[in-house]
């Protein structure tokens, strides 16, 4: 998503730090990367990884602020996040400090791995095939009784990097941590039952389970750090100084989660992606630069890898818009509207 800053969609009506050595990971997709690679990494050789996660939905559902008992903001379509810390910290460019593209927004709620040496098409049609067996053969409440659901928010926190991995190893993120009005995390347990039952027979590894000490750290990631941010950009004293952890508390959100989707990291969807499309929505196609022909990848960052000029390196899957030049995919397409979000192995809502 751009950072710049747009027209406003709302109206106007501690210093203390928290940096819990927690065991948290993340996988979230964001901006001021290469506009095909997330910031977290697997090794060379692809591990077949998958996250069962609750989706957020800010573009169609919004945000509401609780700025007092009798003002509430709504914040919705693209960037409706950015929007939100835009109303708070209007004078320090708050619009800039999420860096989640609008797709990306999720809660984790547990991992797996599947063999990688398995014909693996053949294995996730398996395992979807069993979940559906288990969950519409289960006596559990339809989801449609469950979503959407909602959820609230009044802290920030920094979580560490340590569990994440490779180039992403040590680099922290930015969190909001939730809270569950409506008791889906209970109504939900017995659905992520089935799934681990299928997962297992599947002969994947189920990475951990929730439990209710986990809920307590279940979160939003709003921001990550990677290894070549610029640090003077909402660092941790930029944060602390403008007190945003503070702001937040005075000032919570309330957000909708629409669906339990299953999905497999971008990485791992892109190299695949010439067996299926890995996308919902739209997504940016790399072009060949006009100068010397070069196709931009991950690694041009601005400038053709061959030549050093700037041109423009995308274009929009949908409507074929092409991108300003020098400028990667940004999550969305400024033209039709539609952004972009992992297509789901399996889900309560495709």
């Amino acid at each position: 998503m751009s950072n710049n800053k747009r027209n406003k969609k709302y109206t106007q009506d501690a210093d203390g730090w928290n940096h819990p050595n927690s065991n948290v990971e993340d996988n979230t997709c964001t901006t001021n990367k290469s506009s095909t690679d997330p910031v977290t990494s697997t090794s060379k050789q692809i591990d077949y990884n998958y996250t069962v996660t609750l989706r957020v939905a800010p573009v169609e559902h919004g945000i509401k602020c609780y700025s007092s008992p009798w003002h509430t903001h709504q914040f919705t379509g693209i960037n409706a996040f950015n929007y939100y810390f835009d109303y708070l910290l209007s004078k320090e460019e708050g619009f800039t400090l999420p860096n989640v593209w609008d797709g990306y927004f999720h809660v984790t709620l547990a991992k797996f791995r599947l063999d990688p040496k398995s014909n693996l098409e053949k294995t996730e049609n398996d395992l979807v095939m069993r979940i559906k067996e288990k969950v519409l053969g289960s006596n559990q409440p339809s989801f449609k009784r469950i979503f959407p659901c909602r959820f609230r928010s009044d802290a920030l926190n920094v979580h560490s990097g340590s569990g994440r991995h490779a180039e992403a190893e040590n680099i922290d993120f930015v969190t909001l941590n939730i809270v569950d009005l409506e008791n889906a995390f209970d109504k939900l347990r017995p659905f992520l039952d089935n799934i681990e039952d299928a997962v297992k027979a599947a002969h994947g590894i189920w990475q951990y389970k929730p439990s209710e000490s986990y809920f307590t750290q279940a979160h939003v990631t709003v921001r990550k750090y990677k290894p070549d941010d610029d640090l003077q950009d909402w660092s941790y004293n930029h944060i602390r100084q403008y007190l945003v952890e503070q702001r937040v508390k005075d000032n919570p959100l309330e957000f909708q989660c629409v669906a339990l989707d299953i999905a497999q990291t971008r990485r791992q969807a892109r190299h695949r992606g010439t067996q299926t499309q890995w996308w919902a929505g739209v997504t940016g196609n790399f072009l060949d630069c006009a100068t010397c022909g070069t196709q931009f990848n991950d690694e041009s960052k601005g400038t053709c890898v061959k030549c050093h000029t700037r041109r423009q390196m995308y274009e929009c899957s949908g409507c074929g818009k092409k991108g300003n030049e020098g400028k990667m995919w940004p999550g969305y397409c400024n033209n039709c509207g539609n952004y972009e979000r992992l297509r789901p192995l399996w889900s309560t809502k495709p």
